[in-house]
């Protein structure tokens, strides 16, 4: 039932020519809305982010990084973690009528801004936050915003052209995604630790 309310809403929609960097823009507004959510309502968002996604996801990467002591498996294990979750989101984009992009966007956004307000709750100053962000972020969020657009314009393509759409999506994903989110992981294993050592 509300499939087919949202597929009435989508039918507009799909006879318009979106572009792919409206499209694109049109995710970076969520995800910079999601942020300032996460700022203002940062004294609940803030402990909730840090309990129930930052925390455990840290230790587990650090857990199982721990296991071969060495920055390559920590590159992989967050290379797979956000490839996975950036084509997955891509391929549930049109089956769940646009709410995986929402979800990508949306959490990643209200994560980033009540984490960039919790250093009350850590050890870490601001500075150490933003430079632990920022670095691999530039990549890893571009690789969000495009996975992003990709599964929006999907979800607006109309059927006649869907599978031509498909094939290019497999493309850019191959070509362009998963080269950015191994730059980011490489980034986020190797070089952002070398940065938080340096202001420590």
């Amino acid at each position: 039932m509300l499939y087919k309310a949202i597929d009435a809403k989508l039918e507009p929609l799909r006879e318009k020519d979106h572009t792919f960097w409206q499209l694109f823009v049109f995710s970076m507004r969520i995800f910079a809305g999601a942020i300032i959510i996460g700022i203002l309502f940062n004294q609940f968002l803030a402990v909730f982010a840090y309990q129930y996604f930052l925390a455990p996801t840290l230790g587990i990467i650090n857990r199982l990084a721990a296991l071969y002591d060495h920055p390559f498996w920590l590159m992989l294990i967050i290379f797979l973690k956000n490839s996975l979750a950036v084509v997955l989101c891509i391929c549930l984009a049109r089956r769940t009528r646009g709410i995986s992009i929402s979800l990508l966007l949306g959490l990643n956004g209200l994560i980033i801004g009540s984490v960039l307000t919790m250093w009350y709750l850590t050890d870490l100053s601001l500075t150490m936050i933003i430079v632990g962000i920022m670095p691999h972020g530039i990549f890893e969020f571009t690789a969000v915003f495009l996975g992003s657009a990709y599964g929006l314009k999907l979800l607006l393509t109309r059927e006649s052209v869907l599978k031509k759409y498909n094939n290019l999506i497999k493309n850019k994903i191959i070509r362009i995604l998963i080269p950015l989110l191994l730059v980011a992981a490489c980034i986020e294993a190797y070089i952002t630790p070398v940065f938080m050592g340096l202001i420590q």
